[in-house]
């Protein structure tokens, strides 16, 4: 077996599985949607707000973010911020949400 073929697989559990040395992920790979022109304000307000939602880290809380802010968070990502929620009439910007800032059951 050569040396590139080695380099190429790892252990895990005691299972060989293929090693990405040095390439991204198959996710990190994905390319990210571009958002249009004419959502690039309402994208980057989102992305201010999720900045604060404490998603990632040390500092991660689960279900922190207010669910409706959360859910088209993610439908606008998964849908290019092109596609409005669903029943919405347009892309909010998370300030705009209805319901936004109504307290979650979770939170106390």
């Amino acid at each position: 077996m050569s040396s590139a073929n080695t380099r190429s697989v790892c252990r895990r559990g005691g299972a060989a599985i293929r090693c990405n040395y040095g390439q991204p992920s198959p996710a990190a790979r994905t390319q990210k949607a571009e958002v249009p022109a004419n959502q690039t304000a309402t994208a980057a307000a989102w992305q201010t707000w999720l900045g604060k939602q404490h998603t990632t880290g040390k500092g991660a809380i689960a279900d922190y973010a207010n669910p409706e802010q959360m859910n088209r968070y993610t439908w606008y990502q998964a849908h290019g911020w092109k596609v409005p929620y669903p029943g919405d009439p347009v892309i909010y910007t998370p300030a705009r949400v209805p319901g936004a800032y109504i307290p979650s059951a979770d939170n106390g």
